[in-house]
């Protein structure tokens, strides 16, 4: 059965370089989040989540992750 409601949203992260390997595999460990594109400290990531709450969560569980320096979000 398909939920009622799906969010798609994209951010872009910008962290330390020498703290993007760790970075990424913390953001892909996170449930409903693919990295699109990285290169040089930023990062595109792509979240699908069930509603809004879970998108300000996942920005903020990005945010305090060590050398992340910024998390934008793009477009919902």
């Amino acid at each position: 059965m398909l939920p009622d409601e799906v969010h798609i949203s994209s951010l872009i992260v910008q962290a330390m370089p020498d703290t993007m390997p760790a970075v990424a595999a913390s953001v892909l460990a996170m449930p409903g989040l693919e990295i699109h594109a990285a290169a040089e400290g930023k990062m595109v990531v792509v979240l699908e989540t069930a509603d809004e709450g879970e998108i300000v969560a996942r920005i903020s569980e990005i945010n305090l992750l060590n050398g992340v320096m910024s998390v934008n979000l793009v477009y919902h």
